[in-house]
């Protein structure tokens, strides 16, 4: 039962340790993890620390569930509530392996502490329960592969929900850069990647696009549609898991011309600014209905009116 989980630093090799940990969660071995770096791979380490400091790596080991969760947080707490709860419920991807098991209740636990949430024990816990029974109903449900081809342009106004992000419905226009970037996963390498990950609202998909962004220029791209599958078995929302197996489904190795990637990537933060714009103009116009004086009505009006010159300004 003393394993130690020793591969490259690498995001494939992470991703290897990621499957191979879970897999042992499952019979309630709870795997270490050795940290090679600065170097890249045991070889390198060898070569240039020796095996004295192999060994004193192998005995500070912490388990791989301690290491995932403490690089889940990172250096600094975010300050937002929503962002906290979104850091909660990938720490249940985490744990989720060992099910009930007493250590992952107490990371749980740990970790809604350090993120400051002031939700009640019994509360954090029922939640992860509600994970956990959420993700056995998804393995049982089977999906067919759904094609998304219009351009949301005319699409409605959003529904203003607040929730769980795994009840939170996706907006058209993410679903659309999310089966892209999983179809043609060489449009991470275009320049407008950063601003449509700044622009992504829903937690999961810019998730997913990010491990995308991560994993693509660290593995052999003969091997993208296996990493892509073994992500479709995680836990995720039921939205999420069916446009992977619809990007799936569609996945050719041949490439988009470099000019054709970068036009669709133009096209698609377009169609993520124009959504957003109309998720602002919803919003006014709410705020609009509850004013309390006309002045209030009236300079919100003109706030409406600024979103609708710029709406117009893309259709023209």
């Amino acid at each position: 039962k003393n394993i130690f989980l020793a591969m490259d630093s690498d995001p494939a090799g992470l991703a290897a340790m990621s499957r191979i940990n879970g897999e042992f969660l499952k019979i309630n071995i709870i795997p270490k993890f050795i940290d090679f770096s600065p170097a890249k791979d045991p070889d390198e380490f060898l070569n240039q620390f020796g095996r004295l400091e192999l060994k004193k790596r192998m005995e500070e080991a912490p388990s791989f569930i301690e290491y995932q969760l403490n690089r889940l947080v990172g250096e600094q707490v975010p300050q937002k509530t929503d962002q906290k709860l979104d850091l909660l419920q990938q720490a249940f991807e985490i744990v989720a392996p060992l099910k009930t098991h007493l250590l992952a209740i107490e990371k749980i636990i740990q970790l809604a502490k350090s993120l400051g949430l002031k939700s009640h024990e019994d509360d954090v816990v029922n939640e992860y329960k509600n994970f956990l029974s959420n993700a056995k109903q998804e393995n049982y449900q089977r999906t067919s592969p759904p094609k998304v081809t219009e351009f949301p342009e005319d699409s409605p106004p959003p529904k203003l929900e607040t929730g769980p992000v795994d009840t939170i419905e996706i907006p058209k226009v993410e679903k659309l850069i999310l089966e892209t970037f999983l179809t043609h996963p060489e449009c991470v390498q275009q320049k407008q990647i950063s601003e449509i990950l700044d622009k992504l609202q829903h937690f999961e998909v810019k998730r997913i696009v990010q491990w995308v962004r991560e994993i693509y220029l660290e593995i052999d791209e003969n091997d993208y549609p296996l990493f892509l599958k073994e992500k479709n078995q995680e836990a995720l929302p039921e939205a999420i898991k069916a446009v992977m197996a619809s990007a799936l489904f569609n996945y050719q190795a041949t490439k988009l011309d470099d000019r054709v990637s970068e036009k669709m990537m133009g096209d698609l933060l377009v169609g993520l600014e124009i959504h957003q714009l109309k998720q602002e103009k919803a919003l006014l116009i709410q705020k609009q209905k509850a004013a309390r004086t006309d002045e209030e009505g009236l300079e919100i009006l003109g706030l409406i009116q600024a979103v609708e010159k710029k709406l117009l300004a893309y259709k023209n």
